[in-house]
């Protein structure tokens, strides 16, 4: 049986499991992230600039950003309603089936991630001002790539991401990690990657983490998540483009078992 290693959120860390169990796989699985309330005073600015009609687009990030935004809502209705009115733009399918669940009908790159949305919406956007709603822990990619196509970004942090250093399920990786039992591990952000990096390095040493990461099946979500995992001297196996942990899933498998 496949050992595959990840670390999510905590609170997407149940779902995670079971997919991946599901596949077939062995699952050592350890919360990176806390998600946690992001700044009131940015939501309000939010909310007031999609009513003013200052957004040409708006950019969703993640499902997180999709509730926490229906969450914090004085107003679920007229939210809706004026985001209907807008070019809504969402980041990946998992993103995308959230916002038609409040039913509305966001466009999506034809690669799923911050890159793909920069290349197919660049010259839409140009001269115009898009909304970023995302996390306070995302990507340059997205702001830098719509700067320089010429739009005005205002990225608004509906909520945060606190790393989680410690925790029983990263100590049971860390274990399997030393033993080398670990074949796959794969990582969703920048940030998951560049905290379970940090906390392995911390424990195992820099050599180990390299040699067990060389003879094993390293994945990611996207480029930057790919370019936080080599900065820190490590190999990449498998780039997903498509911003969608099971579909990254599935990809491990057939790789892993190709291999095979």
């Amino acid at each position: 049986m496949t050992t595959l290693a990840f670390t999510r959120p905590e609170e997407r860390l149940p779902s995670s499991i079971a997919m991946a169990e599901e596949i077939g796989f062995k699952v050592l699985a350890a919360p990176s992230l806390r998600i946690m309330e992001g700044d009131e005073e940015d939501f309000r600015r939010f909310e007031h600039h999609l009513a003013d009609g200052r957004y040409a687009a708006v950019v969703v990030t993640s499902v997180t950003a999709v509730e926490h935004s229906m969450a914090r809502t004085a107003d679920r209705e007229g939210l809706l309603s004026r985001l209907g009115e807008v070019m809504l733009i969402a980041i990946g399918r998992a993103t995308r089936d959230s916002l038609r669940g409040h039913g509305l009908d966001p466009f999506m790159p034809d690669e799923y991630t911050s890159t793909g949305l920069v290349e197919m919406f660049s010259d839409t956007l140009e001269g115009k001002c898009v909304c970023l709603l995302r996390s306070n822990k995302g990507s340059r990619v997205l702001n830098d790539g719509l700067i320089d196509a010429g739009a005005e970004i205002d990225e608004v942090h509906v909520y945060r991401l606190e790393p989680v250093l410690s925790s029983t399920g990263m100590d049971r990786i860390l274990d399997a990690m030393k033993e080398g039992t670990i074949d796959a591990y794969a990582f969703t952000s920048g940030l998951s990657a560049r905290t379970f990096i940090d906390i392995a390095e911390g424990s195992l040493g820099k050599e180990m983490v390299r040699k067990r990461f060389s003879d094993s099946v390293v994945a990611v979500i996207g480029e930057p998540t790919a370019e936080e995992v080599r900065g820190s001297g490590h190999t990449v196996d498998i780039i997903s483009t498509k911003a969608d942990f099971p579909m990254m899933l599935q990809e491990i498998w057939e790789h892993s078992h190709h291999a095979l």
